[in-house]
């Protein structure tokens, strides 16, 4: 099980400057979202993804 996060809490706890930098940055991962606004990262399905890297 791994649970979803929020995007703003990954955000906070990195220290991006902002949302739209922070996207710029993970946009080349493939990482997995849980709603179509981007709001919450699917960590489950993200995983793949992140390993294939």
């Amino acid at each position: 099980y791994r649970q979803n996060l929020a995007v703003d809490f990954i955000v906070a706890e990195l220290a991006f400057q902002s949302l739209e930098t922070f996207y710029k940055f993970v946009s080349e991962f493939g990482l997995i979202y849980a709603d179509n606004e981007r709001q919450f990262l699917d960590c489950k399905s993200s995983t793949a993804a992140i390993s294939a890297f």
